[in-house]
């Protein structure tokens, strides 16, 4: 059992380095090689790398990596160790390939495209993708991602969207100061894209989501659902196949949006909770779809 385990682990840490690794190549490309040549900040921190290179030019990639030290240090404090190396494997691996590939790539084989809409929507793409990898990895590519972890563990009652929305914003605004109302409006159509990108690369296709949670403490869990997420919740009665223990089983429908709180409530009630999270095609009923309801 025990050699299981360990090849077990093995292959996650290997499967966790493949992915970052992957989603820092993605995201790089994306910044690379569509929206930055085209002058579109498109939010967070690499938008603000894009404006600055443009006033002040030593590499886009060397800003996101500057601008990501002081949120490195203080995550080194606040954040777990895997999170915190899985990130900055991703800031330093991608901050990297960017300056590589606008160095010695692009002047080489010329940008691969000058149309505005075409690296506005493909730019988002390849971010929201690499972004999403990044996260099934187990770390983020930084920014703004980090700065909105970290003002969600001060201010919980601020939705993580709100803090993403104004933040690009101000990245918005300024890049009409120092490119132009075009594109900027470019800029927010590629925001857009990354958003609703990344939005299907972390929770998939479907707009609901069931967890099925196998812990300890099901009843705290349970009643921390229930109230401060407002969600049902259903004990199911479990019994381990290989222990002979009964044991109550939790199952949760909610909406995806909801995902990063109920996990967060799981964690920390309980650790080493035995959790399986699932898109749902179709839920009807109360909270949900109205089973009565014609369809569109």
């Amino acid at each position: 059992m025990s050699a299981f385990l360990s090849r077990h682990n093995r292959f996650r840490v290997f499967w966790n380095i493949l992915l970052l690794t992957a989603g820092s190549i993605v995201y790089s490309v994306g910044i690379a090689c569509f929206v930055d040549p085209n002058h579109i900040a498109s939010g967070g921190f690499s938008g603000v790398a894009i404006l600055i290179n443009h006033l002040f030019p030593i590499g886009t990639g060397t800003y996101i990596l500057l601008f990501n030290i002081p949120l490195m240090i203080i995550g080194a404090v606040r954040f777990k160790w895997p999170f915190f190396l899985s990130t900055l494997y991703t800031i330093v691996s991608s901050s990297v390939l960017v300056d590589v590939i606008q160095k010695y790539i692009l002047p080489t084989y010329g940008a691969i495209t000058q149309n505005m809409m075409l690296a506005a929507v493909i730019g988002g793409v390849l971010i929201a993708v690499g972004m999403g990898l990044t996260f099934h990895g187990g770390g983020c590519t930084g920014g703004t991602d980090i700065v909105v972890k970290l003002l969600r563990q001060r201010f919980k009652s601020v939705k993580s969207g709100k803090i993403f929305f104004i933040l690009d914003l101000a990245v918005i605004l300024a890049s009409m100061l120092i490119f132009s109302v075009e594109e900027a409006l470019y800029a927010t159509i590629s925001v857009f894209v990354t958003s609703v990108a990344f939005d299907y690369v972390l929770y998939g296709p479907d707009g609901a989501m069931v967890i099925y949670i196998v812990s300890a403490n099901s009843q705290s869990i349970a009643n921390r659902i229930l109230r401060e997420i407002n969600c049902g919740v259903t004990f199911l009665r479990g019994e381990g196949a290989y222990t002979g223990t009964d044991r109550d089983v939790l199952m949760c429908a909610f909406h995806k949006y909801l995902y990063s709180r109920v996990r967060e409530v799981v964690q920390s009630e309980d650790p080493e909770a035995f959790m399986i999270i699932t898109s749902a095609h179709e839920i009807l009923g109360e909270g949900f779809k109205d089973p009565f309801a014609d369809e569109l």
